[in-house]
């Protein structure tokens, strides 16, 4: 008996290995796998219920309120039946959910060069060269990365999968130095 259930823990914990290193060096084609949004249950889960989605294919990365929480799931969730368990809904983002900072995009011209600085947040961490064709990485720390790129290319980083959150830095934007 004890056996079976070193078995059954040993293949749990690959399970959730396996889940983990999906989320790192990832790439366009990974996070396709993905869809990115809101997920509002019908009433508060136990971290047990977290993992076994994990296990499933729903992945929750953060808190929001009650019972709503931003992840990804397998898109082949948008197929499950959702009445047989305990999530309500889940929206997927548009790239108009992506933009911060009161920015829409009818307002991104498509043939706009001019540079801008924005501030990127992922699902999780991206492979070395994924932002590269964007634009100039200028830091990266995480799963935030801070650019320069010509406006027209925040239309296509919106429809990078692997993108959570896109915010344009303010053009006057100071650096806050140090404090001792």
């Amino acid at each position: 008996m004890k056996f079976v259930v070193l078995l059954i823990m040993m293949a749990l914990s690959f399970s959730f290995c396996k889940v983990s290193h999906q989320m790192t060096q990832l790439t366009e084609k990974k996070c396709g796998q993905y869809t990115y949004g809101r997920i509002e249950f019908k009433r508060s889960i136990s971290t047990e219920e977290k993992n076994q989605l994990a296990l499933q294919g729903l992945l929750i990365q953060d808190f929001i309120f009650e019972n709503i929480y931003l992840g990804l799931w397998y898109k082949s969730w948008d197929k499950k039946n959702l009445n047989k368990t305990a999530i309500r809904t889940l929206i997927p983002f548009s790239p108009d959910d992506k933009l911060a900072g009161g920015l829409l995009v009818r307002d991104i011209k498509a043939d706009d060069n001019s540079n801008c600085l924005i501030l990127i947040q992922t699902i999780g961490p991206l492979s070395k060269d994924e932002l590269n064709d964007y634009g100039l990485i200028i830091s990266s720390n995480d799963d935030f990365y801070k650019m320069e790129v010509q406006k027209r290319n925040i239309l296509p980083l919106l429809d990078h999968p692997c993108i959570k959150m896109v915010s344009l830095v303010k053009e006057d934007y100071i650096h806050d130095a140090k404090t001792n």
